[in-house]
């Protein structure tokens, strides 16, 4: 939680240190807007200015800016169990096209790519999914949500695309699959 920094460059340096270090750095920045900056200085006495200087300069040094904290505490929980990330490439695997639109705008806003997959992975996507659902990045397999064979092969092919780093997995709410698709993937 921070609304502001007395000294920006100690703060650099240590988030810098910490990531050499394998450790991450997650932060609520809030006085975002010119009434939560008033707020900030009222209740602390914080020069709270700059958002999106604080943003760049939590994007340079690594630290990962959430932006609330339920965000905060969600990624507190994941973050000990995952592994560096290889690249910076996403393939969005989604039960939903709605929730496959927001995560290609979250990858966005943090600066992640969501390429397009390379040919096989096209080819190998419609033998698994119907003709109308595009094979593009990111794949909304929807139409087939009820059957786990096709689900697990379509992360499965989107996993081993080269083109792809890391891949984003949303099962969405589907009472009829719950416990049947986790312990697969």
């Amino acid at each position: 939680y921070v609304e502001g920094l007395s000294n920006g460059r100690a703060f650099v340096a240590a988030a810098e240190r910490a990531r050499r270090a394998g450790k991450s750095v997650v932060i609520v920045k809030v006085g975002k807007s010119d009434r939560g900056a008033a707020a900030a200085q009222s209740h602390t006495g914080a020069i709270v200015s700059g958002a999106d200087i604080y943003s760049a300069a939590f994007r340079r040094c690594g630290v990962i800016e959430c932006r609330d904290i339920r965000e905060l505490t969600d990624l507190a929980s994941v973050l000990p169990l995952s592994v560096p990330l290889r690249g910076s490439r996403v393939g969005i695997v989604s039960s939903s096209g709605g929730a496959a639109v927001m995560m290609t705008d979250a990858c966005a806003d943090h600066g992640l790519e969501v390429p397009a997959f390379a040919g096989d992975t096209i080819e190998t996507l419609s033998a698994i999914l119907p003709p109308f659902v595009g094979y593009a990045n990111p794949v909304d397999y929807g139409p087939v949500y009820a059957d786990p064979d096709r689900i697990e092969a379509a992360l499965h092919a989107v996993a081993r695309d080269r083109g792809v780093d890391v891949v984003l997995f949303f099962l969405g709410l589907s009472p009829a699959m719950a416990g049947v698709i986790e312990p697969r993937l």
